[in-house]
Protein backbone atom coordinates (compact mmCIF):
# COMPACT_ATOMS: atom_id res chain seq x y z
CA UNK A 1 0.00 0.00 0.00
CA UNK A 2 1.14 3.54 -0.73
CA UNK A 3 0.77 6.55 1.52
CA UNK A 4 -2.69 7.85 0.72
CA UNK A 5 -4.38 10.02 3.35
CA UNK A 6 -7.52 10.14 1.20
CA UNK A 7 -7.90 6.35 1.43
CA UNK A 8 -10.08 5.39 4.43
CA UNK A 9 -8.31 2.03 4.75
CA UNK A 10 -4.91 3.71 5.00
CA UNK A 11 -6.17 6.29 7.51
CA UNK A 12 -7.76 3.55 9.63
CA UNK A 13 -4.48 1.58 9.57
CA UNK A 14 -2.63 4.64 10.87
CA UNK A 15 -5.19 5.15 13.64
CA UNK A 16 -4.70 1.55 14.81
CA UNK A 17 -0.89 1.81 14.61
CA UNK A 18 -1.01 5.03 16.66
CA UNK A 19 -3.32 3.37 19.18
CA UNK A 20 -0.88 0.45 19.47
CA UNK A 21 2.01 2.79 20.30
CA UNK A 22 -0.08 4.78 22.78
CA UNK A 23 -0.98 1.54 24.56
CA UNK A 24 2.69 0.56 24.70
CA UNK A 25 3.47 3.96 26.21
CA UNK A 26 0.74 3.40 28.78
CA UNK A 27 2.61 0.35 30.10
CA UNK A 28 5.20 2.69 31.64
CA UNK A 29 2.48 4.23 33.80
CA UNK A 30 0.91 0.98 35.03
CA UNK A 31 2.10 -1.17 37.91
CA UNK A 32 1.71 -4.92 38.06
CA UNK A 33 2.93 -7.44 35.52
CA UNK A 34 -0.54 -8.78 34.69
CA UNK A 35 -1.91 -5.28 33.96
CA UNK A 36 1.11 -4.55 31.78
CA UNK A 37 0.63 -7.86 29.93
CA UNK A 38 -3.03 -7.08 29.22
CA UNK A 39 -2.14 -3.64 27.83
CA UNK A 40 0.69 -5.13 25.73
CA UNK A 41 -1.70 -7.74 24.34
CA UNK A 42 -4.22 -5.01 23.46
CA UNK A 43 -1.43 -3.10 21.70
CA UNK A 44 -0.60 -6.22 19.66
CA UNK A 45 -4.28 -6.52 18.68
CA UNK A 46 -4.12 -2.91 17.43
CA UNK A 47 -0.88 -3.69 15.54
CA UNK A 48 -2.53 -6.76 13.98
CA UNK A 49 -5.47 -4.68 12.73
CA UNK A 50 -3.16 -1.93 11.46
CA UNK A 51 -0.83 -4.35 9.70
CA UNK A 52 -3.72 -6.27 8.14
CA UNK A 53 -5.10 -3.01 6.70
CA UNK A 54 -1.65 -2.29 5.27
CA UNK A 55 -1.35 -5.87 3.94
CA UNK A 56 1.86 -6.11 5.97
CA UNK A 57 1.76 -9.84 6.60
CA UNK A 58 5.14 -10.34 8.27
CA UNK A 59 4.38 -7.55 10.76
CA UNK A 60 0.96 -9.07 11.39
CA UNK A 61 2.37 -12.54 12.07
CA UNK A 62 5.19 -11.20 14.24
CA UNK A 63 2.53 -9.45 16.36
CA UNK A 64 0.49 -12.63 16.71
CA UNK A 65 3.56 -14.66 17.65
CA UNK A 66 4.80 -12.03 20.11
CA UNK A 67 1.38 -12.12 21.80
CA UNK A 68 1.78 -15.86 22.37
CA UNK A 69 5.41 -15.40 23.41
CA UNK A 70 4.44 -12.78 26.01
CA UNK A 71 1.69 -14.98 27.44
CA UNK A 72 3.97 -18.02 27.80
CA UNK A 73 6.74 -15.87 29.27
CA UNK A 74 4.33 -14.46 31.85
CA UNK A 75 3.06 -17.92 32.81
CA UNK A 76 6.58 -19.35 33.12
CA UNK A 77 7.88 -16.37 35.12
CA UNK A 78 5.01 -16.64 37.61
CA UNK A 79 6.29 -20.08 38.65
CA UNK A 80 9.96 -19.13 38.59
CA UNK A 81 11.82 -18.67 41.87
CA UNK A 82 14.90 -16.95 40.43
CA UNK A 83 14.23 -14.52 37.60
CA UNK A 84 17.91 -13.69 37.04
CA UNK A 85 18.94 -17.17 35.87
CA UNK A 86 18.46 -18.64 32.38
CA UNK A 87 17.12 -22.19 32.55
CA UNK A 88 16.70 -25.06 30.13
CA UNK A 89 13.05 -24.09 29.73
CA UNK A 90 14.15 -20.58 28.72
CA UNK A 91 16.38 -22.05 26.02
CA UNK A 92 13.53 -24.27 24.82
CA UNK A 93 11.11 -21.33 24.63
CA UNK A 94 13.68 -19.20 22.78
CA UNK A 95 14.20 -22.01 20.25
CA UNK A 96 10.45 -22.60 19.89
CA UNK A 97 9.47 -18.97 19.31
CA UNK A 98 12.45 -18.33 17.03
CA UNK A 99 11.51 -21.29 14.85
CA UNK A 100 7.84 -20.22 14.77
CA UNK A 101 8.84 -16.66 13.79
CA UNK A 102 11.24 -17.93 11.16
CA UNK A 103 8.67 -20.31 9.66
CA UNK A 104 5.98 -17.62 9.53
CA UNK A 105 8.39 -15.16 7.90
CA UNK A 106 9.49 -17.67 5.26
CA UNK A 107 5.85 -18.37 4.40
CA UNK A 108 4.51 -14.80 4.20
CA UNK A 109 7.53 -12.62 3.35
CA UNK A 110 7.44 -10.70 0.09
CA UNK A 111 11.06 -9.69 -0.29
CA UNK A 112 14.20 -9.09 1.73
CA UNK A 113 13.00 -5.87 3.36
CA UNK A 114 9.97 -7.63 4.86
CA UNK A 115 12.47 -9.70 6.89
CA UNK A 116 13.18 -6.61 9.00
CA UNK A 117 9.97 -7.30 10.94
CA UNK A 118 11.44 -10.71 11.81
CA UNK A 119 14.82 -9.20 12.74
CA UNK A 120 13.11 -6.62 14.97
CA UNK A 121 10.86 -9.18 16.67
CA UNK A 122 13.69 -11.65 17.22
CA UNK A 123 16.02 -8.97 18.62
CA UNK A 124 13.26 -7.74 20.94
CA UNK A 125 12.44 -11.27 22.12
CA UNK A 126 16.13 -12.02 22.70
CA UNK A 127 16.66 -8.73 24.55
CA UNK A 128 13.91 -9.68 27.01
CA UNK A 129 15.14 -13.27 27.29
CA UNK A 130 18.76 -12.53 28.20
CA UNK A 131 19.64 -10.89 31.54
CA UNK A 132 22.28 -8.23 30.71
CA UNK A 133 20.97 -4.63 30.96
CA UNK A 134 23.53 -3.20 28.51
CA UNK A 135 22.69 -5.88 25.91
CA UNK A 136 18.98 -5.10 26.42
CA UNK A 137 19.58 -1.42 25.77
CA UNK A 138 21.81 -2.03 22.74
CA UNK A 139 19.28 -4.41 21.22
CA UNK A 140 16.59 -1.77 21.73
CA UNK A 141 18.53 0.34 19.25
CA UNK A 142 18.67 -2.58 16.76
CA UNK A 143 14.94 -3.22 17.22
CA UNK A 144 14.09 0.43 16.49
CA UNK A 145 16.21 0.57 13.32
CA UNK A 146 14.71 -2.70 12.03
CA UNK A 147 11.13 -1.53 12.64
CA UNK A 148 11.83 1.79 10.90
CA UNK A 149 13.18 -0.06 7.83
CA UNK A 150 10.14 -2.37 7.81
CA UNK A 151 7.71 0.53 8.26
CA UNK A 152 9.36 2.38 5.37
CA UNK A 153 8.74 -0.63 3.11
CA UNK A 154 5.03 -0.81 4.02
CA UNK A 155 4.45 2.99 3.93
CA UNK A 156 3.52 3.05 7.62
CA UNK A 157 3.99 6.74 8.44
CA UNK A 158 2.80 6.55 12.06
CA UNK A 159 4.99 3.49 12.61
CA UNK A 160 8.03 5.38 11.30
CA UNK A 161 7.31 8.47 13.42
CA UNK A 162 6.57 6.44 16.57
CA UNK A 163 9.63 4.24 16.16
CA UNK A 164 11.81 7.31 15.57
CA UNK A 165 10.57 8.78 18.87
CA UNK A 166 11.19 5.45 20.64
CA UNK A 167 14.63 5.18 19.05
CA UNK A 168 15.51 8.63 20.40
CA UNK A 169 14.39 7.51 23.88
CA UNK A 170 16.43 4.30 23.54
CA UNK A 171 19.55 6.25 22.56
CA UNK A 172 19.04 8.68 25.45
CA UNK A 173 18.55 5.78 27.85
CA UNK A 174 21.69 4.07 26.52
CA UNK A 175 23.79 7.20 26.98
CA UNK A 176 22.46 7.72 30.53
CA UNK A 177 23.08 4.04 31.39
CA UNK A 178 26.67 4.11 30.08
CA UNK A 179 27.35 7.38 31.93
CA UNK A 180 26.03 5.93 35.21
CA UNK A 181 28.06 2.75 34.77
CA UNK A 182 31.23 4.80 34.21
CA UNK A 183 30.47 6.86 37.32
CA UNK A 184 30.03 3.64 39.33
CA UNK A 185 33.35 2.29 38.07
CA UNK A 186 35.09 5.56 38.89
CA UNK A 187 33.55 5.60 42.38
CA UNK A 188 34.54 1.95 42.95
CA UNK A 189 38.08 2.61 41.72
CA UNK A 190 38.37 5.59 44.07
CA UNK A 191 37.04 3.55 46.98
CA UNK A 192 39.46 0.70 46.23
CA UNK A 193 42.37 3.14 45.98
CA UNK A 194 41.46 4.70 49.33
CA UNK A 195 41.21 1.28 50.96
CA UNK A 196 44.61 0.16 49.62
CA UNK A 197 46.25 3.44 50.68
CA UNK A 198 45.10 3.02 54.28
Amino acid sequence: MNIDWSNPTYVTSQIFITLAFLLLGLTYLVKGRLKILIIVLLSYVAFIVGYSLLSAWVGLWMSIIMMACNITSYLIDRRRKRKDKITGLDWAMLALWTSVMLTATIIVQDGFLSWFAFFASFAFMYSLWQKNVLVYRLLGFVVGICWIVYNLTIANVMGIVSEAVLLTAVLLGLVIYIKKEREKKTANSSANSSTKAS
